[in-house]
């Protein structure tokens, strides 16, 4: 079937590609077999071989929506050649898929819904291993703890397949698609600028909409081989009950996964009440760096660690949760109790401080932040933070009491 091309398509997609060859025949299909068909499709050579062109001359010659931009091999992975591609794209949004991935039918219908009214958008990351297992990531954009830890480490919440944006929105970026830092995986290198911008509107939608096959494990595989096992789940993601079926089994992956982390967990206990603080924090350490949503593994790696003597390990530990969990008091309270023992008063005080001023700030962060200055002969600053406290909180006990309680001069007996 022939295709005209629209002059103001609601897709661009861009397809990136290098030497996977045959594979790319069947990532163009699972593109021209979506539900919606309002696209442009720019396939990016970046040093791809002959046999690359030939496939999608071949398939330019049945839907004239497909371009190809043949560039030869770039000193890194090609970036610029996307950025350059961009500049020529018509497309209100912006979706991207590798040359060895498969789209669901519904993948642009649903990531149209999604940036309708956000910048950035992504669908949730599911992959099929070399023995055919569905596994996925987990997180979103939403919270601010997964946003940090992409901007600090190596890691993220989808791959390129997985992702959108707004066309306009790119353009406003500072630089686009450009290379990467050694050691940084291009799209992490570039979803990092997208989250330094202030004003982005990120959008994580909880749907399953491809499938990402992982080349590394797959390096030793036969072209025929990869081609086969994408033409087989090609063909299973055409099924009417395959979306369902999918589902479950990244449900069931996540219930596997968060079962594992309780026994981890229970092993901590275990190992912990044993006195095998070294272990303990060894296992606490691994759910940590594969799953950094939740205060309490924090709290008690930082436990263990001042156990064990080790504060300044713990100290950074605190600081990285503080920037994780920006909104959780307890935080700042522990923190705080932490620096102040050991006798980093100032910085106590201004963490002290800080919980004081959010939003779900309670009277015990003013008490706890008035004890402190107390201790350290601030009597006149306490007695501010208290008073700030009672008006904040009047059904909490009257000013006098809490004054009476830790003894502290009232402004007419110190001569004010």
């Amino acid at each position: 079937m022939q295709y005209r091309v629209c002059l103001v398509p609601q897709f661009t997609i861009l397809i990136p590609t290098f030497d996977h060859q045959d594979t790319i025949e069947w990532a163009i299909r699972s593109v021209l077999d979506q539900r919606n068909q309002d696209f442009e499709l720019f396939v990016v050579g970046d040093g791809a071989p002959q046999r690359t062109t030939e496939i999608v001359n071949r398939l330019m010659c049945r839907d004239a929506r497909i371009r190809y931009f043949a560039n030869p091999k770039d000193p890194a992975q090609g970036e610029i050649y996307r950025h350059h591609a961009l500049a020529e794209a018509k497309g209100e949004y912006v979706c991207y898929l590798s040359d060895d991935d498969l789209w669901l039918p519904e993948h642009l219908d649903v990531m149209a819904e999604g940036l309708a009214d956000s910048d950035f958008v992504h669908t949730i990351h599911t992959g099929v291993s070399p023995e055919g297992e569905i596994y996925a990531l987990s997180g979103d954009y939403a919270q601010v703890s997964w946003r940090k830890r992409i901007q600090a480490k190596n890691y993220t919440l989808h791959g390129l397949s997985f992702a959108g944006h707004k066309l306009a929105s790119y353009h406003e970026l500072p630089y686009g698609w450009r290379p990467r830092p050694l050691g940084t995986p291009c799209d992490v290198h570039m979803w990092r600028q997208w989250l330094a911008q202030p004003d982005v509107k990120f959008r994580t939608v909880s749907r399953v909409t491809g499938l990402h096959f992982d080349a590394p494990p797959r390096r030793d595989w036969s072209v025929e081989r990869r081609v086969d096992e994408l033409c087989a789940w090609f063909g299973r993601s055409r099924e009417s009950s395959f979306a369902s079926w999918l589902g479950q089994q990244v449900l069931a992956f996540h219930q596997r996964h968060s079962r594992r982390e309780e026994q981890i967990l229970e092993l901590v206990d275990v190992c912990s009440e044993a006195g095998a603080l070294a272990k303990a924090a060894e296992l606490l350490e691994e759910i940590i760096e594969c799953n950094q949503r939740e205060w309490r593994h924090f709290k008690s790696l930082a436990d263990i660690y001042l156990t064990q003597g080790r504060v300044s390990r713990a100290l950074a530990l605190l600081d990285q949760a503080l920037c994780l969990f920006p909104a959780v008091r307890h935080v700042y309270s522990f923190y705080g109790e932490v620096l102040f023992t050991h006798g980093r008063h100032q910085q106590a005080l201004s963490i002290f401080e800080r919980a004081t001023e959010l939003p779900n700030t309670d009277y015990d962060d003013f008490l706890r932040l008035a004890k402190a200055q107390i201790e350290l002969g601030a009597d006149h600053d306490a007695i501010a933070v208290l008073s700030i406290g009672g008006r904040k909180f009047p059904e909490i006990a009257d000013f006098a009491d809490l004054l009476s309680r830790y003894q502290i001069n009232s402004p007419d007996e110190d001569g004010l």
